[in-house]
């Protein structure tokens, strides 16, 4: 547990709301448990993908494709954070995208580089399952089927969007299940725009006036934060060309994710 990349690191380069004292041995412990735990959960998972891939008659696994993936990450101790999946940082946005292609003309496996996100899902599967493109409603998302079969993309997005808006506790209903618990004070992310690009990872904090900036080839943990990297220059309108994407008189969404 304790070998999580990241884990208890040095957060005085971070911005405010992560800057915090080392998680003592009691948190420790609970983080461990939690740790174990989702481990748990994910053997639970194996077993659920067993007994469905065993329902799949012959001909189904020919012709069928299984997509797995996850709407987040989670974070446990990384950068002094507790439990919780709101940041920016990889070990919270990146997640698992695997898919099983039908048995029939299937040649060997591959691994993709490009940059796809959940909003892509939509169009992939109108492709899957045949359905002809003037049927479409328009979306942000491009179909990874030509991806998943192993050809290029010259045209693919180059940068990823993220966003979050920290819950409002006072807000009427049921509390937003975003609303992290086991937090030191100050400790829940505010409200941020950011975007990944293949080797950056750039982001602006409401109410705070510097960046946070990771070179992602140097330092794919994210343990040294260069607010007055040069290269934030560079990433800061393409983060307000994308946030703003789609908009009237703004570049469509797909357009915005490129770094030119």
């Amino acid at each position: 547990m304790t070998k999580l990349p990241a884990f208890n690191e040095d957060t005085a380069d971070k911005p405010a709301w992560v800057r915090r004292a080392p998680i003592g041995a009691p948190l420790t412990k609970e983080l461990r448990k939690d740790f174990r735990d989702r481990i748990r959960m994910v053997q639970s998972i194996d077993d659920m993908v067993e007994r469905v891939m065993g329902t799949l008659t012959d001909e189904e696994r020919r012709t069928t494709y299984v997509v797995f993936t996850s709407d987040n990450g989670f974070h446990l101790g990384q950068h002094r954070l507790p439990r919780g999946k709101s940041t920016a940082y990889d070990h919270d946005v990146r997640v698992p995208l695997l898919v099983k292609r039908p048995a029939a003309g299937r040649q060997g496996d591959l691994v993709s580089s490009n940059i796809v996100q959940n909003v892509d899902l939509f169009a992939t599967f109108l492709d899957m399952a045949g359905i002809e493109h003037p049927a479409r409603d328009k979306r942000d998302g491009h179909s990874l089927l030509p991806l998943i079969e192993g050809h290029k993309a010259p045209d693919w997005r180059e940068v990823a969007l993220i966003e979050h808006v920290k819950p409002n506790p006072a807000a009427p209903g049921e509390p937003d299940p975003d609303a992290e618990d086991l937090q030191a004070d100050n400790a829940e992310p505010p409200t941020y725009e950011a975007i990944r690009t293949a080797g950056d990872l750039y982001v602006e904090y409401q109410g705070d006036p510097k960046p946070e900036y990771y070179d992602m080839v140097a330092d794919p943990n994210q343990e040294s934060n260069v607010p007055d990297h040069a290269r934030t220059a560079e990433l800061k309108p393409v983060l307000e060309r994308l946030a703003g994407c789609g908009r009237p008189g703004a570049a469509d969404c797909w357009t915005a994710a490129r770094l030119n």
